[in-house]
């Protein structure tokens, strides 16, 4: 005689545990993947960005005073982290001047055009660049500075030092310490001397107008418009055009303090 057969529940709440687990165990991962692990890297890269930064402003000293002749030679140190160290050219830059209140053409004095060439890090979106003396910081939403040029006014003199690259060829990518020196084509070795290319010195100037265009217009435009109350539109080709009367006159200095950037 055959007994009854029964059927037992005893297994199915282990195995919905086990489930319920598993899953639980598959969200979390996937939380983690697509929400932590991004969060975690931007945490990383913005603390990465804000060494690149100080390592940019500490450049940036130092290859002012050599550009400016207060030191024959400099070196940088800058830790890569898996970004791109580099040079190039990025627009243009153009100092005109008038002796009337307007900005006429018939009343311009001069003018000083050269190109944009910048020392500049990058890493995804991030950048910070050593541009014309000044060191400036770019990223999706909007920039910062991070060291002011070598520009000054005094309401009776305005001093514009520039210091555009020459020479200079840089290329690096990866991680890992890079060293950088600076030094001046104007430099001589056997008498130890530096020479200088000579400044321009305006007087009478009531007018300046700079244009600029490249992708740090728009950061050096607001630090001209902050520190020294110029006025800013954009021009037809979509270059930064900044303008600025001086109804009493003014001793305008170009100088030009040029620097040659090797990594070694």
């Amino acid at each position: 005689m055959k007994g009854s057969t029964r059927t037992s529940d005893a297994g199915v709440s282990e195995s919905i545990g086990y489930i319920m687990i598993s899953g639980i165990l598959i969200t979390s991962f996937i939380l983690i993947s697509t929400v932590g692990y991004p969060i975690f890297n931007a945490y990383i890269d913005e603390g990465h960005m804000k060494n690149v930064q100080e390592s940019f402003d500490i450049l940036a000293y130092n290859g002012n005073n050599v550009a400016m002749h207060n030191l024959p030679y400099a070196s940088s140190e800058i830790k890569m982290y898996g970004g791109t160290l580099a040079t190039r050219d990025t627009g243009y830059i153009n100092i005109s001047y008038y002796s009337d209140n307007a900005g006429t053409m018939p009343n311009i004095l001069g003018f000083d055009n050269r190109t944009l060439t910048v020392l500049e890090y990058t890493k995804n979106t991030n950048r910070v660049a050593y541009v014309d003396g000044g060191v400036y910081a770019l990223w999706n939403d909007g920039s910062t500075m991070i060291r002011e040029p070598e520009i000054y006014s005094n309401g009776e003199t305005f001093v514009y030092n520039e210091v555009p690259l020459m020479y200079s060829y840089v290329f690096i990518s990866g991680n890992g310490p890079v060293q950088l020196t600076f030094s001046t084509p104007y430099y001589s070795k056997m008498s130890q001397s530096v020479y200088s290319v000579g400044a321009k010195s305006i007087t009478g100037v009531h007018h300046i107008r700079i244009t600029i265009s490249g992708d740090y217009a728009e950061a050096i435009g607001n630090y001209m418009q902050q520190q020294f109350g110029f006025a800013k539109h954009q021009g037809s080709d979509g270059e930064l055009i900044l303008s600025k009367a001086f109804p009493g006159g003014i001793k305008l200095c170009i100088v030009p303090d040029y620097l040659v950037i090797e990594n070694k």
